[in-house]
């Protein structure tokens, strides 16, 4: 193959590789590809950037390929091996000198080694984020730190790059192949700004630069290779010196003291590293809080934890659980969530004996089940020994340090249960998060989550009001104020109410005070009404509901929030249904507070709320926001009462949401179903826009099946499926016997005959 042929299919390559650079900022995943061999069953070769580049392109398209044995045919034959029925080959350039030294090149096609089933694969290897910064720390490339990130570490190649002579591309492809060589797990968000608009551009209209600046690229991470290391001498420091974290990544913004962002891919050690506690700490219980007042959930982050001997390893953490358990200091906060298995383990049986047996089963030896448990109670032992050095570190710290002590002490809004005496410790460490007091006073308020989390609230006043359910009963008369204790916890009440049940935990009851049980009562006077009826009245029937308090704020938050979902899904689908007609009205103490007729899913009733602003009168404002924490986080009455709704500017005409109907269902339609059928012509029927009352649906839905040629038996079974009351089936029947819709009919089957006779003619021409 002459060169310029291999030039030419290079140039392919290159433009794969830099629509792959526009759309995430990388080459693609050839990880290993450059510093370790592919290799033909007995020979090795190390890849040249050529083929780096041409598996990097090929490897951002088809997958993942960790092993990097590539084989050609002739490899698979001599040793009789058998490629999978889907084998796909890739071609690499294979380079040769002739006697008259002369370079040729071809290209010739290898078979990956999973696409040959003989073959085990290859354990997949991966460097530590710390492994991999240090490396460069020791060769002097990048400065010792106690904040030092992989966007540092990427930096650091380019600046050494460019210092060797390679140009900017070639600078910034060093880093990028130095970090896919690196096998460093994390790290594709950061290479998503390595390459400018310029870069890219020039690479555009002159693709070949691209391999022109992957082999210079080479040669300065050969060098750099092949660098003297020197030997790193911690600092020690007056506090934390052993304290080390990894941070990989967050699905939110952990800022510092000084409002900055930390960076992904992040290590901290010492003081640097117990301030990122700190706000991480923090972040946990802000936006667990933030659940009270906003349709949010937790937020998945990804940490590695070191201190001293102790090495956690990498963890997945949720913000917003409070799976730091809301704790005012750091090292509780880590002893809560670290421990927390070890404790499970140590305080359920049956989790402990599943857990070990699993082991067993998977060949690790764990001994017998007695030594496995002491096992467990050593190491939880050990773990906490460990931890109360770093709280004296802290203590100590912190009494410098008045601004981290304070952050430290924000509190959660968590929610209060009380459980009997005897049965706290049998709930699992995680679920209580602290022991609240050892009594709970007869004023408050208990709602045993085994029997209505959601709608029963029993109170306990100096004459208790007896439960309904003789099981309540009894379960009341067994629950005195001497046997309980009040404990704290991030999980809702219908989350644990499912634990409960599932592992036949002990009952548990809320608990809320006194103030809060007065709020509740002013909840009493909130009342809400709401009438539906069928679009145009064609289900010859209407539902007026009325609710009161606690329901009537769960119903309307309910109501909003099927609103809300049937309009976003209306946009996205660009198809509406003709809704029912609504008639929404709420109160406090008699007065009325709003009131609005609308169709439901189109956006009316949000459009009435916008137009009246501060619906809440101040002294409903308090009880209303308390009673958030016992709706689930979806549903906050306070933030959807006072807010402006979104209100889409696409939203689907009726005329469109009829074509669109149409479209998709008329081609599949069986009129011989006349379930179906009536399904169809129905919604079809609702969708016309002169359609405005019963009258004109029935006239409507007849011309529709006259339109489409239906025989008037048939219309009549397809009526008699259809959803209107008994007396608007009777006179559509009447429409479909009268002589005018006859008449038509047979208008359209003659029509419909010469349409089909004219066809016959065209197709024997």
């Amino acid at each position: 193959m002459t060169r310029n042929k291999i030039f030419e299919n290079r140039r392919e390559i290159a433009a794969k590789l830099i629509a792959s650079l526009r759309e995430g900022g990388r080459l693609g995943r050839a990880n290993y590809f450059s510093t370790r061999p592919y290799c033909d069953g007995e020979k090795k070769y190390r890849f040249s950037m050529a083929n780096y580049l041409r598996l990097a392109a090929m490897n951002y398209h088809y997958g993942d390929l960790h092993d990097p044995r590539w084989y050609t045919m002739e490899d698979v034959s001599r040793n009789g091996w058998e490629l999978k029925e889907y084998a796909r080959p890739e071609q690499l350039e294979v380079w040769q000198v002739s006697p008259e030294g002369k370079k040729t090149c071809e290209l010739v096609d290898f078979y990956h080694a999973t696409d040959i089933p003989e073959l085990e694969p290859l354990p997949d290897k991966e460097t530590t984020l710390k492994e991999c910064l240090t490396e460069l720390q020791a060769k002097n490339v990048l400065s010792v730190s106690d904040k030092v990130s992989l966007l540092d570490g990427l930096q650091s190649v380019q600046e050494y790059a460019r210092s060797h002579g390679a140009n900017e591309l070639a600078s910034v492809m060093a880093s990028q192949i130095w970090l896919t060589e690196s096998g460093v797990r994390a790290n594709y968000n950061a290479q998503h700004n390595l390459y400018s608009e310029e870069l890219l551009t020039a690479a555009e209209n002159h693709p070949d630069i691209l391999f022109t600046a992957a082999h210079q690229a080479q040669e300065v991470l050969n060098k750099l290779e092949h660098e003297p290391r020197r030997e790193l001498v911690s600092t020690k420091e007056e506090a934390f010196s052993g304290l080390e974290i990894c941070y990989y990544w967050c699905e939110t913004d952990i800022k510092d003291t000084r409002g900055e962002v930390y960076p992904e891919d992040i290590i901290l050690t010492g003081k640097a590293a117990y301030e990122f506690l700190v706000q991480y700490n923090a972040m946990d219980k802000r936006s667990f809080n933030e659940k009270f007042a906003d349709n949010r959930g937790y937020h998945k982050s990804g940490i590695e934890f070191r201190y001293k001997d102790y090495d956690h390893g990498e963890m997945r953490i949720d913000l917003g659980d409070l799976e730091l358990g809301g704790r005012a200091s750091v090292a509780d906060a880590l002893i809560y969530r670290l421990d927390m298995y070890r404790q499970n383990l140590l305080r359920d049986p049956a989790l402990a004996k599943r857990h070990w047996t699993e082991n067993q089963q998977d060949g690790k030896n764990e001994g017998t089940f007695e030594e496995f448990l002491e096992r467990v109670k050593k190491e939880s032992t050990d773990f906490r020994s460990t931890m109360e050095e770093f709280r004296q570190e802290e203590v100590s710290y912190l009494a410098n340090h008045p601004e981290l002590e304070a952050i430290n002490h924000e509190r959660a809004n968590t929610f209060l249960y009380t459980v009997r005496a005897e049965d706290i410790d049998k709930l699992p460490y995680g679920i209580v998060m602290d022991k609240v007091s050892d009594s709970v006073s007869e004023g408050h308020l208990l709602k045993e989550l085994n029997f209505a989390v959601h709608d029963y609230i029993a109170t306990y006043p100096a004459n208790p009001i007896p439960y309904q359910n003789p099981k309540e009963r009894s379960a009341q008369a067994n629950f005195t104020t001497e046997k309980v204790v009040t404990f704290s916890s991030g999980w809702h009440p219908s989350d644990i109410a499912h634990r409960l049940q599932r592992d036949h935990l002990p009952p548990v009851w809320v608990a809320v005070s006194p103030r809060e049980q007065e709020l509740f009562h002013q909840l009493e006077d909130f009342h809400l009404n709401i009438i539906h009826s069928a679009p145009c009245g064609i289900n010859g029937h209407e539902r007026s509901l009325d609710y009161q308090g606690y329901s009537a704020l769960r119903t309307l938050n309910e109501e909003l929030g099927s609103e809300d979902r049937e309009a976003r899904t209306a946009v996205e689908q660009r198809f509406s249904l003709r809704g029912e007609q609504m008639e929404l009205s709420f109160s406090y103490k008699e007065e009325s507070l709003f009131h609005a007729s609308y169709e439901s899913g189109k956006q009316e009733l949000f459009q009435k709320i916008n137009e009246q602003k501060g619906m809440l009168p101040d002294d409903l404002r308090e009880p209303v926001a308390t009673i958030s924490k016992y709706l689930t986080y979806d549903s906050r009455p306070t933030e959807l009462l006072q807010r402006v709704h979104t209100i889409w500017d696409n939203f689907p005409t009726m005329e469109e949401s009829r074509e669109n109907y149409i479209k998709d269902c008329k081609a599949d339609l069986d009129i011989k179903d006349a379930y179906r059928a009536a399904n169809y012509y129905s919604i079809v029927t609702l969708l016309n826009p002169e359609v405005k009352s019963a009258e004109d649906f029935s006239r409507c839905m007849v011309e529709e099946m006259v339109n489409d040629g239906i025989t008037p038996g048939r219309m009549n079974k397809i009526i008699e499926q259809s959803r209107v009351h008994a007396e608007l089936k009777d006179k559509i029947k009447q429409i479909v016997q009268s002589p005018e819709t006859k008449s038509a009919l047979r208008k359209v089957k003659a029509q419909m005959s010469e349409q089909d006779e004219t066809a016959e003619i065209t197709d024997a021409r």
